[in-house]
């Protein structure tokens, strides 16, 4: 099981009518900010949210909190932006979204819950024998406050299908009121796929980070 810490770096004024979502569109990460070896495959401004803006994938928690995930829908901003980025090269994908609301903290406070629980927990899909581990993980301290994560994927032993695994890292930070969602996912399809370097994946971290805290 991989350390896992929340965060804290203070926690700043919050006052004054919300972000806009179009503010919070520019907030996000652009190519340009990333470099060429990404391009971006969609990027949506929302007043309310739909089946494409996602909170977070419930099927990424632990069976011990199924029934808890519900209630982040319900903590979400319903109004904010989305950005999803894919690496040329790579099978690598990234997903960034913010939102600004009067309930951040008590999403933060909930998820870090949800987080906390699923931590060290690994289970299986019997119906297809893929197994799935969920951990805590260390990342750099953004925002009011963080919490970083990691969900990984095997295939079955047997592995008719010749299929790999996979990983997501996903960090929730906030900033007063705003929300940021950033997930960054490998999905290996051979052998020689690896996971994004620590180094690579904190640096992205930073760089989402501190365009949403200049907002």
């Amino acid at each position: 099981m991989l350390a896992g810490l929340v965060l804290i770096a203070g926690c700043r004024q919050v006052s004054g009518e919300p972000h806009s979502t179009t503010e919070l569109s520019d907030a996000l990460l652009t190519v340009s900010d990333l470099g060429t070896e990404w391009q971006e495959s969609q990027r949506d401004i929302f007043d309310e949210r739909a089946n494409e803006n996602p909170v977070i994938d419930a099927s990424t928690f632990c069976p011990e909190v199924v029934e808890s995930v519900g209630v982040l829908d319900d903590l979400a901003g319903q109004a904010g932006a989305d950005v999803e980025m894919r690496a040329k090269s790579t099978t690598r994908m990234m997903r960034l979204q913010a939102w600004d609301n009067q309930d951040s903290d008590r999403f933060f406070s909930k998820i870090s819950d949800i987080v906390r629980t699923c931590d060290g927990t690994k289970w299986s899909d019997d119906a297809v024998g893929a197994s799935t581990a969920f951990d805590l993980i260390e990342g750099p301290s953004v925002g009011d406050e963080s919490i970083h994560w990691i969900v990984t994927s095997s295939p079955p032993s047997d592995n008719p299908d010749g299929k790999f695994g996979g990983a997501g890292r996903t960090t929730v930070a906030r900033f007063g009121n705003v929300t940021m969602v950033l997930q960054v996912g490998d999905f290996a399809l051979d052998p020689t796929s690896v996971l994004m370097p620590e180094d690579d994946w904190r640096g992205l971290v930073l760089k989402a980070a501190a365009k949403i805290d200049e907002l």
